[in-house]
């Protein structure tokens, strides 16, 4: 990509992460105040500590992704696509990992997380056992197929990344309206969350295996040295910014 197009990208990147975000805080405000107004506040704070449980665990990614996607820059301006496809396949490795260690660690956590409920959860009405599962699959589905998004970051091509997130999570906020007004069910509104996070994915993944056919053609690649220790570096770095944003 020359720099004409770069520029280019850049630019439409912008424009569509700007509408994106704008687009997004509206569906978040209708989204929140409809959760509220259906389900109680109760389970608003109940989601809320889903979400700041599962970002604990979520700290196991390192900063991975970013570290991914400076190490793809050389190989992608350079036109290395056997440099590429092996990057990414050693990226999709890793992530399978993390959802493994996502998963095993979110079950581990299971059994605590009713202890840390204010008044207890009998006034819920619900199982919080099953809704915290439902909750960490939603997670664990976020790192299958979406390693491939970081492609399209480092390809200048965010803005089809955005499209696709911002489509679905529209798309899902909007079927989990209809379906709070309709069931008034939680457990709905977490499968709904999961679901549509598969499909999103799962689409973004088919864009990129067209986009970048050559992904498949070098399955035995191995990632250079050069690269590994550039990663290693990117990570280190990560890790060091991640723990003093989270700890300082």
């Amino acid at each position: 990509m020359n720099k004409i197009s770069r520029t280019k990208a850049a630019t439409i990147n912008s424009a569509v992460a700007s509408t994106a975000q704008i687009i997004q805080l509206i569906m978040q405000f209708v989204s929140r105040s409809i959760f509220i107004n259906v389900l109680g506040a109760e389970f608003l704070g109940l989601n809320g500590l889903f979400v700041n449980l599962l970002g604990y665990l979520n700290f196991a990614e390192l900063g991975l992704g970013a570290a991914i996607t400076f190490s793809l820059f050389e190989p992608l301006v350079n036109n290395d696509k056997p440099q590429v496809a092996a990057i990414m396949h050693l990226f999709r490795k890793w992530y399978r990992f993390i959802a493994l260690f996502v998963l095993i660690g979110g079950i581990m956590l299971t059994p605590f997380v009713p202890h840390l409920i204010n008044n207890g959860t009998n006034h819920l009405n619900i199982n919080v056992y099953a809704a915290f599962l439902l909750a960490l699959s939603n997670t664990v589905l976020s790192y299958l197929l979406t390693y491939k998004r970081t492609l399209l970051l480092a390809d200048q091509k965010g803005y089809i990344n955005t499209l696709n997130t911002v489509g679905y999570n529209v798309a899902g906020q909007l079927i989990q309206i209809i379906t709070l007004w309709l069931f008034k069910d939680f457990y709905l509104f977490l499968i709904i969350q999961a679901i549509m996070m598969f499909l999103s994915n799962l689409h973004v993944a088919k864009v990129v295996d067209r986009m970048y056919p050559y992904l498949s053609e070098y399955k035995n690649e191995k990632v250079s040295n050069k690269i590994i220790k550039y990663m290693k570096k990117n990570i280190s770095g990560m890790l060091s910014s991640k723990m003093g944003g989270d700890y300082c």
